[in-house]
């Protein structure tokens, strides 16, 4: 297969040979069989090979298979294919891949698959769309757009130079698109994922090829191994009690916690002597986005539009720049605090977190709970 793949690009490898007079029987032949140039979709005809022509092929290739590390293996090779994977994957050497992939090695398998992929495709509504590529009876909606931590982590701690927050983030959503089939946009739609534009809260696109994720599984080739742990957690997944989490997120795409609710919770829990007055409209609004998250398990920044602004925001209602203080409890991250009241306050957001999942997942679908 590595043979095959110097022979298809042998002006691209040829730079990667070391200069002998096998390599010069090869231009020669080359010159004269006027090879698959410039990744045409014609098949390649094999004949018989001058002795020194296999042997040039046969060294240039075990030149490249001979780097110091697998990743430097993988990286030669993506540099004889082109850059762009819709066109890799037409070539004749994706072809002659697949057609002889059981005969190749493990090894040469997971460092040329990412390079070389083709995508089955469907259609949906007219439309030509990226096919499911895993099979399974995990159904989209029981994908939370937060995987939890004691699952995800197990199988992704392995990547490293990655923000882990954001490879969790993307998990969820190529997972969503591993069951469904067409974009990883569509996918991040369908889990309720936004991005944000203010870079000074670490959010952003996680998906598609100009995204941070995206660069970072380009430059470490690890697609497949990424893939195979995403498929490993949607068996874990699969194991636990079935929660429609897209029903929850549609059911409270304008909830807020109520005003009376949360001015009774304040009384009892924080009385004023704490010197914050977290009646104020503007902490409501963040316990409010708290409270959803730990309903539909999904991150703050992907709460409901009326909530958005404030938590998007480095400034109270009244002008106030209190973000910089804004109390941990109130954002759902666990609180040291030795202070009573902190610990009251937590307890409360987590009662009315299962009261309120209680409550939505009663409700039929397509109901909406209406809360300000």
């Amino acid at each position: 297969m590595a043979t095959h793949l110097v022979y298809a690009t042998w002006d691209q490898a040829r730079e990667l040979a070391p200069a002998t007079e096998f390599t010069a029987a090869v231009d020669a032949y080359v010159q004269r069989n006027a090879p698959t140039a410039n990744f045409k979709p014609a098949p390649l005809a094999w004949a018989p090979l001058d002795a020194k022509v296999a042997a040039g092929l046969l060294l240039s290739a075990d030149h490249i298979l001979n780097r110091d590390s697998a990743a430097a293996v993988r990286q030669e090779l993506h540099n004889l294919l082109p850059d762009k994977l819709f066109q890799a994957g037409r070539t004749s050497v994706a072809r002659h891949f697949f057609d002889s992939r059981d005969e190749c090695s493990p090894a040469l398998q997971r460092a040329l698959t990412p390079g070389v992929r083709r995508y089955s495709c469907t259609r949906r509504a007219g439309q030509r769309i990226r096919a499911p590529e895993l099979h399974t009876d995990l159904p989209p909606e029981n994908v939370p757009q937060q995987i939890p931590h004691e699952i995800a982590e197990p199988h992704l701690r392995q990547f490293t130079g990655i923000s882990h927050r954001l490879l969790h983030r993307y998990a969820a959503i190529r997972l969503v698109q591993m069951i469904i089939g067409g974009s990883l946009g569509d996918a991040a739609f369908y889990l309720g994922v936004k991005a944000i534009p203010n870079p000074s809260h670490g959010y952003g696109r996680v998906w598609g090829s100009g995204s941070t994720v995206g660069a970072w599984i380009r430059r470490c080739g690890v697609d497949e191994e990424l893939r195979t742990a995403i498929g490993v957690i949607a068996q874990d997944l699969r194991q636990r009690p079935a929660v429609n989490y897209h029903h929850r997120r549609a059911a409270l795409h304008t909830w807020a916690l109520p005003a009376p609710l949360w001015h009774r919770i304040i009384d009892q829990h924080a009385p004023g002597s704490v010197g914050v007055d977290y009646r104020d409209e503007f902490f409501r609004l963040h316990a409010s986005a708290t409270i959803w998250s730990k309903t539909v398990l999904s991150e703050r920044c992907c709460a409901p539009p009326c909530l958005l602004p404030v938590i998007t925001s480095h400034a109270a209602p009244n002008g106030n720049h209190v973000q910089q203080r804004l109390p941990i409890w109130i954002c759902g991250r666990p609180s040291r605090s030795p202070k009573t009241y902190t610990r009251r306050l937590t307890a409360a957001l987590d009662s009315v977190a299962a009261d309120l999942r209680a409550t939505v997942d009663s409700m039929p679908p397509g109901a909406v709970l209406i809360g300000k």
